[in-house]
């Protein structure tokens, strides 16, 4: 499980950079005069820039292996989490008590449990006696 865990943590780490550089690309497109306008005000504006604009640039500056580091992040992150689903539910079904394991009903696990023995002839198949029976 800690394996799982440190995997989806290098995926965030990974998805984390990819984020950083992404942001850090796109403010400089924000601020680059093909992808700004001048509006009737006078005020400068910044047209719509699409992620695949911000992942062309990030390629033409050798950042490729950058966006590599995304789907690396994605494809850790959902393997570990996972990989933590599943050793969790395995952990769970070892500490799960014996009858639901067999899928036994209580008189079955008689045998798991701490015997009770016969006073009379010691012996440990015994069965407790419902209150409607020490009437009868």
């Amino acid at each position: 499980m800690l394996i799982a865990l440190v995997v989806v943590l290098v995926g965030l780490i990974f998805k984390g950079i990819y984020s950083i550089q992404y942001n850090n690309t796109y403010t400089e497109m924000c601020n680059e005069s093909e992808y700004t306008f001048t509006d009737i005000n006078g005020k400068v504006q910044v047209k719509t820039i699409y992620p695949h604009q911000v992942e062309a640039r990030m390629k033409e500056n050798n950042q490729g292996f950058i966006m590599e580091l995304k789907g690396i992040g994605y494809l850790m992150m959902v393997i570990g989490g996972f990989a933590i689903l599943f050793s969790g539910m395995t952990c769970g079904w070892t500490m799960l008590p014996e009858k639901y394991k067999a899928g036994k009903d209580d008189a079955d696990i008689s045998n798991i449990r701490t015997a009770v023995e016969c006073p009379y002839c010691h012996s440990t198949n015994t069965k407790k006696i419902s209150t409607a029976n020490r009437m009868v």
